[in-house]
């Protein structure tokens, strides 16, 4: 005898034979709809294998971050070595720069009365600080007279002048323009200059002199010199 049929015999002793075939029929029915162990058991396997992806997949994300925190870290050590290096170049560069300052400045004199028709009274570096309390840093600074007014000459000394560089030059200018009072006269001197530096010199600032720092000793007198 099945179970449908010992639930219906059971039922049979408290109800009529039409209920109990009723409720044997409905408890059959919905038993039939469990989960069976066998499903229930490949179920469990299936959680199984998805718990070891998961920590498999935590892992991993484990071992990124770890890889993270180390390019994180070489990183920082390049961006350092770069500044370092960058400062370095900064100290070369301007050792060269006042290399070239040390060499010309004696030739001033000579070369802006010759360019601008200048009576030179002081030749240095100087300092043009403004009201706010900031500085430009002029590489040749030339203080004197033309026609009996005050008149001025700036230069700028780089080894191998770039695009940068004039533009920064021509931007210096213009403030110091607020200071000094007469007529300035601008140049910038150079071991060398890239063709197509001279041009972006010559088409978008005509009024700034290129020169190359050989031409002093072969164009100009020294100060002291017969």
């Amino acid at each position: 005898m099945n179970t449908f049929n010992q639930m219906k015999e059971k039922f049979e002793k408290v109800f009529t034979r039409e209920q109990a075939e009723v409720l044997s029929t409905a408890i059959n029915d919905a038993y039939s709809d469990l989960v069976k162990t066998g499903d229930f058991n490949e179920l469990k396997d299936i959680v199984k294998d998805l718990a070891v992806k998961v920590g498999a997949l935590a892992e991993a994300q484990k071992e990124l971050t770890e890889a993270q925190k180390r390019t994180e870290k070489e990183l920082h050590e390049l961006v350092v070595d770069h500044r370092e290096t960058r400062r370095q170049l900064g100290g070369i560069a301007d050792t060269v720069g006042y290399g070239l300052e040390d060499k010309i400045i004696p030739f001033m004199p000579d070369y802006v009365k010759k360019n601008y028709g200048m009576e030179a009274a002081r030749v240095e570096r100087k300092n043009i600080v403004y009201p706010n309390g900031r500085f430009d840093e002029l590489n040749i600074y030339v203080e004197g007279t033309k026609d009996g007014k005050n008149a001025f000459a700036v230069g700028e000394c780089k080894s191998q002048p770039g695009k940068k560089d004039i533009d920064k030059f021509h931007e210096m200018s213009e403030r110091v323009r607020t200071v000094l009072k007469g007529e300035i006269f601008l140049f910038i001197v150079g071991y060398s200059f890239d063709p197509e530096v001279d041009g972006y010199i010559r088409e978008n600032y005509p009024h700034i002199g290129i020169v190359k720092s050989y031409t002093f000793d072969l164009e100009y007198k020294r100060v002291g010199s017969q």
